[in-house]
This record gives C-alpha cells, sequence and structure tokens, in this order.
C-alpha cells in the first residue's frame, strides 16, 4: 500500500488541526473589515458549519474505509491508520484543550468573576465542548476496533472488549494504541515511543495548567 492508501487520515488530521489557525485568522479578518457584530457571527457560523461539515464528512468516510480494510484483510492499512490516527491527534487535543482554557479565562477575567453566574450555561457549554472534542477521536477509534478484530482473531488479544472501549475513551485510547502496536503488532515502536513522550509532556502541561487555574 503506498501513501494514496492514507490520504483521508492525513486530511482529517490536517482539519482538525486547521481549527484554532482558522478561528484565529477570522477573528483578525473579522476585527479589521466587518463592521457590525451581527455580521461577524452570521459569517462565523456559516463558515464554521461548512468547515464541521466538511469535518464530519471525511471521517465518515474514514470510518467506511476502515470496514473496507478489515473486510480486504488490510491489516497493515488498520495499524498504520489507527497510529496515523492516534498519534497524529496529539497535538490537536493539547491545542485544543490549551485554547479553550485561555478562551475560559479571557472570558473570566473580561466579565470580571461575573461568568461564575452563568454556572448552568458554562457547564453545558463545557459538555458540548468535551463532546464535539471527544467524537473527533471516533474516527481513529474504528481502525482501532478492526486492528484489535485481527489480533482476537489470531489469539494475541484475550480482553478484545476492554481494548476496544479504552480506544474510545480519553486519556486512555492512546497508551492502548501504544501497546497494541508496539507490543502486539511489533511495528510503530519509533512512533509509539515519540508518542508516549509527546503525551507525557501534554498531560504534565494539563496538569500545571489546571494547577495554576486553582491558584488563580
Amino acid at each position: 500500500m503506498g501513501k494514496k492508501a492514507y490520504r483521508l487520515q492525513a486530511g482529517y488530521i490536517l482539519l482538525l488541526s486547521l481549527q484554532v489557525p482558522l478561528n484565529l485568522l477570522y477573528l483578525f479578518a473579522a476585527l479589521k473589515f466587518f463592521g457590525s457584530a451581527m455580521a461577524v457571527v452570521g459569517v462565523y457560523l456559516f463558515l464554521a458549519c461548512c468547515y464541521w461539515i466538511l469535518v464530519l464528512a471525511v471521517g465518515i468516510f474514514n470510518i467506511l474505509r476502515s470496514f473496507r480494510a478489515y473486510k480486504e484483510q488490510e491489516t497493515d492499512v488498520c495499524i498504520n491508520s489507527m497510529l496515523i490516527l492516534k498519534y497524529g491527534m496529539i497535538p490537536f487535543f493539547i491545542v485544543n484543550f490549551c485554547s479553550a482554557v485561555l478562551l475560559f479565562l479571557f472570558g473570566f477575567i473580561g466579565s470580571r468573576g461575573t461568568i461564575i453566574l452563568a454556572f448552568p450555561a458554562v457547564v453545558v457549554l463545557i459538555f458540548v465542548y468535551v463532546f464535539c472534542t471527544w467524537l473527533a477521536l471516533i474516527p481513529g477509534a474504528f481502525y482501532g476496533i478492526h486492528v484489535i478484530r485481527f489480533l482476537k482473531r489470531a489469539g494475541k488479544v484475550k480482553h478484545g472488549f476492554l481494548h476496544m472501549a479504552a480506544q474510545f475513551c480519553f486519556f486512555l485510547d492512546v497508551p492502548d494504541t501504544m501497546y497494541l502496536a508496539a507490543v502486539k503488532c511489533k511495528k510503530g515502536r519509533k512512533s509509539s515511543a515519540l508518542a508516549g513522550a509527546l503525551y507525557i509532556v501534554g498531560i504534565a502541561g494539563i496538569l500545571i495548567i489546571r494547577y495554576n487555574m486553582r491558584t488563580v
């Protein structure tokens, strides 16, 4: 299989990685060219809908591609795609989390703390944010599921259900992917080591941010 087999996976990561830069670019353009707040919000909602429809379409195509790869017994495609999507998404999740924290801090400072009075609305927004972020890991999880199915059929994995569940869980999916790839499949050991280091740095950064938020 050549590089063409992984265009969908790379495209999905690229699209999601552009989320924050595109938002910043739009904010800059809106401040410079738009005259009314209604125009800023209206155009943003339209562009955001187009962007997320495209992300959804590429995500669905990836899921369908994973089923086809399993049906055609393309083991390497499933393994490599799992690695690409699980490891390639780590920077996205780190940047996404940091940007969400910064937005909340700006809102808190800008409102002089009165945003706390809208606590129920904030909780709803946080839930929507977490849910939408969780949706982003699903295409990679499906490739992981098919890798587990291959391993289960080969007798290399006993607790397949636990691995499948881990593929859909924040913070558990990457370690599980490293275990499946490096230990069970004997593939992607260098990328797994790099992803593991980046993963540890990301978690450490998140813990530091949370600690600083509690001390503010």
